[in-house]
C-alpha cells in the first residue's frame, strides 16, 4: 500500500507542478540554470552553466542530471525536471517511515 501511495504522489505532484508551469508560464532563474545543465548534458557537453558561470558537478545532488540527460536527449523538457522533484519529495518518505519501523511504531502511527 505504501509503495502504491508514494507512485500515486508522485504523479499528483507532478501533474499540478507542470499544471503551475503552464498556467503561469514559469521561466524562473534556477529553472533557467537547470534546464540549461540538463541540456548541455544530453548534448554530452560540459555541463557549465552560462548564467552562473560554474560548472554544475560541484552543485548538490548533481550527480541526478546523469539520469536527466537520457530523457532529455529524448524529448527536452523542463517537465522531466518537475518529475525529479517530484521523487525527490516523495524519497524523503521512506527513510522517514524505515526510522518509525526501526523505532518500534505501530503501523497507524508511521
Amino acid at each position: 500500500m505504501f509503495w502504491l501511495i508514494s507512485a500515486l504522489l508522485v504523479g499528483l505532484f507532478w501533474t499540478l507542478q507542470a499544471l503551475r508551469h503552464a498556467l503561469l508560464h514559469s521561466a524562473d532563474w534556477d529553472l533557467g540554470i537547470y534546464d540549461q545543465v540538463a541540456w548541455q548534458m544530453s548534448q554530452g557537453l560540459e555541463p557549465r552553466s552560462t548564467l552562473l558561470g560554474l560548472h554544475h558537478m560541484g552543485n548538490h545532488g548533481a550527480w541526478m542530471f546523469y539520469a536527466i540527460a537520457p530523457a532529455y536527449w529524448l524529448a527536452p523538457s523542463v517537465h522531466w525536471l518537475f518529475l525529479t522533484q517530484a521523487l525527490g519529495l516523495i524519497l524523503t518518505a521512506w527513510p522517514l517511515w524505515h526510522l518509525g519501523v526501526q523505532a518500534g511504531l505501530r503501523p497507524r502511527e508511521r
